[in-house]
């Protein structure tokens, strides 16, 4: 558990404007080792999560999520795209 504490204070000193850091790290390629670490923590039980919320999941909403979901990836895509905020913290319903 300390090590995934490293990695991921090394990732906000990186990108955190309040700690000294610049958002912009994420556009750079390759990207560094530090920043992939700590992409890689975020999202290494995403897949796991998924299969055990999705079997709790009636088909109906099932369709739901897979709708919210595109339009989230869309979203992301946009060019006014705002990927940092408290507006992040919340689900589409």
């Amino acid at each position: 558990m300390l090590e995934c504490q490293r990695v991921k204070d090394r990732g906000i000193k990186l990108f955190a404007p309040e700690k000294g850091g610049a958002y912009e790290v994420f556009n750079e390629r390759p990207l560094s080792t530090d920043i992939g670490l700590y992409c890689v923590q975020d999202v290494q039980w995403l897949p796991a999560l998924y299969d055990v919320y999705s079997r709790k999941l009636s088909n109906k909403m099932s369709a739901r999520v897979a709708r919210a979901t595109l339009e989230r990836v869309k979203e992301s895509q946009s060019l006014s795209y705002v990927g940092h905020g408290q507006h992040k913290a919340l689900g589409p319903w």
